[in-house]
């Protein structure tokens, strides 16, 4: 059978109970139909939306109406639709968010461009032209929208998705099924767990298939898994290759989890040398076309949103003014770009004389002083004032940092700044945190905010400067106006 290591399964080459010859000579495969039909439905609504939203505007900007919308609304379906399957956005199992809209927004662009261009070609397509770049723009906002609510209202049904088999269960092949079944967005439903160990899946889910890896072709067969994840990272590559042998032609995918845990991933992309497999690992934020392209992003997004940042910043200091005595504004020192400090600024939402306060507070409630050494926060902060709760939960009290992003100190989106006293609690990531500019907003902000903790929270600001891209810039900011707007995390 497999030998053990102590943390990931072994495998043994020698003593594989399943041959090549009971290997089966095609795969029945449970193909998620379900899923391909409903994001099909959910782009095609969006589509929709946008063409007669943007027809409908096009009539207001202009005097003369346009040519009805429905009559072209078959063939830019037609060519969004297959665009996005060239894309490989159907059905759309086991896609980083980020990818999706990357691939999403290219897609559409694409599609778009080819409708406007047949416009010249086709007098069927006569259409106003004002229309279908409006639909363009309405669109990458709505299909994004549309795919993901479709995948939180239904990710949960049983027929959602594709099943999986986890072929190991050691740290690895644990830490993968937790990640599966808390993140059904993901698609991938664990329905099996094989070992050749028996200890390894005795405390798992007693719903689960499980077993000995030898009943690979029994469970494929029987109920007809897609998808076989290898996570035994322990093994060799002769081990490695046999395995895959062995088990991979009852799959019609095969997934390996390598001992890379906790490496970037987006950043990762796989080349061949000469024949030899490898994966290139970058660092984009660190180069400086990367930086220059994110800074630009940044002076961009902050004078369009100047005006309107100016006249709610106003509003509120006039609040905060008319609450009490004090300063309107808040200047805290951080550490940024480069590890100097800088002044970031806030509309004040504590209480003049907060620090003493919470010392206070803390020695009288000592189960709210390990909260607060966990994680930095407290759910009932008690410096803070009335109009500090109302800003503090929609984040309108971290708007004047815009200021610091004119000022080169902050980015729109990047780590969140850290106090020199919470250095050590980084760690050894301090170091990359400080080659690139903290941010206004983040992964943290839009993956729990005040519900992580300090050491989960780091772990989030890492992964967006080993990830970074516009389109993970774009797809933050895009979470960030939902969780201000039901104020999930904040207090």
């Amino acid at each position: 059978m497999l030998a053990q290591s102590t943390s990931d399964s072994k495998v043994s080459t020698s003593a594989i109970p399943f041959t090549l010859d009971l290997a089966p000579t095609s795969v029945s495969v449970n193909r998620p139909v379900g899923t391909l039909v409903c994001l099909m439905i959910a782009d095609i609504v969006a589509v929709i939306v946008s063409l007669f939203v943007s027809a409908a505007l096009r009539d207001v900007l202009k005097s003369n109406p346009t040519a009805p919308i429905s009559g072209s609304l078959l063939p830019a379906l037609l060519v969004v639709l297959a665009t996005f399957a060239g894309a490989g956005l159907y059905p759309g199992i086991c896609m980083n968010p980020v990818e999706e809209l990357r691939r999403s927004c290219l897609s559409l662009a694409l599609s778009f461009a080819a409708i406007w261009t047949a416009t010249f070609f086709n007098d069927d397509l006569s259409t106003s032209r004002l229309v279908y770049g409006l639909a363009f723009l309405l669109s990458v906002t709505l299909v994004p929208v549309f795919r993901a609510s479709v995948r939180q209202t239904l990710c949960r049904r049983p027929w959602w998705g594709s099943h999986v088999a986890i072929l190991g269960m050691g740290n690895s092949g644990n830490l993968l099924l937790n990640t599966l079944v808390n993140n059904p967005t993901i698609g991938l439903k664990p329905l099996a767990v094989l070992d050749d160990d028996p200890s390894r899946y005795q405390d798992v889910d007693s719903k689960l298939l499980r077993g000995p890896l030898s009943r690979c072709l029994e469970i494929t067969r029987d109920h007809k898994i897609s998808y076989g994840i290898i996570c035994m990272p322990s093994l060799s590559r002769d081990e490695l290759l046999h395995l895959i042998d062995l088990y991979g032609s009852c799959f019609s995918h095969v997934l390996v989890i390598p001992n890379l845990i906790g490496m970037t991933s987006l950043g990762i992309c796989a080349r061949e040398v000469g024949g030899i497999i490898g994966l290139e690992v970058t660092r984009q934020l660190l180069r400086p076309s990367a930086q220059f392209v994110k800074r630009t992003l940044d002076l961009v997004i902050t004078l369009l949103l100047a005006p309107l940042v100016a006249m709610v910043v106003g509003l509120f200091a006039l609040l905060i003014r008319l609450e009490g005595p004090g300063p309107i504004f808040y200047a805290n020192e951080r550490i940024g770009y480069g590890g100097k400090k800088f002044k970031a600024w806030k509309l004040r939402s504590m209480m003049v004389d907060g620090d003493q306060v919470l010392a206070r507070y803390l020695d009288e409630n000592p189960l709210e002083a390990v909260e607060w050494h966990a994680t930095q926060k407290l759910k009932r902060d008690p410096r803070v004032t009335r109009i500090g709760s109302l800003i503090r939960k929609t984040s309108i009290d971290e708007l004047p940092q815009l200021w610091n992003v004119l000022a080169g100190q902050m980015s729109i989106v990047g780590p969140r700044p850290v106090l020199e006293k919470q250095i050590p609690m980084y760690g050894p990531s301090f170091n990359l945190y400080k080659q690139v500019r903290p941010g206004i907003t983040g992964l943290w902000q839009v993956s729990g905010r005040n519900e992580l903790t300090f050491s989960e929270r780091v772990k989030l600001d890492k992964y967006v400067i080993q990830n970074w891209s516009v389109w993970l810039d774009l797809y933050i900011l895009a979470r960030t106006m939902g969780v201000v707007l039901t104020g999930k995390g904040a207090y």
